[in-house]
């Protein structure tokens, strides 16, 4: 078990909640409850926030010096900034395309008058 499922399962007892408890607060499973407690996963951002609310206990407790989640953010933004380079890449692309067929359509038109006289 790590740092935050060693937190999760400590505060839940704390409170005096079982799992199904937390799990119907969450709208979650039960077994999402317990995998996250044995360490096996962890809840996203969005749970853990509705965690710290339903054991009344800071986010950062769950958040501060924990090296995993560290680690998870890092490569979340790393995963991100592969995204969006992506995506430049592919606007970028998109106009340089865009500017060729304007050249050309500038170009045809250029030569509209000179073939007409």
């Amino acid at each position: 078990m790590d740092q935050l499922s060693t937190q999760l399962k400590k505060a839940r007892i704390k409170k005096g909640y079982s799992q199904q408890k937390v799990a119907d607060e969450l709208q979650v499973t039960r077994q999402s409850i317990s995998s996250w407690e044995n360490g096996h996963s962890r809840p996203d951002l969005y749970n853990l926030t509705l965690l710290s609310k339903v054991y009344d206990e800071p986010l950062d407790n769950f958040v501060k010096d924990n090296h995993s989640f560290d680690l998870q953010i890092e490569s979340d933004r790393e995963e991100f900034l592969r995204f969006f380079n992506l995506l430049q890449q592919k606007e970028l692309e998109k106009i340089k395309r865009i500017d060729l067929y304007l050249s050309i359509i500038i170009m045809i038109l250029g030569l509209i008058p000179i073939l007409g006289t």
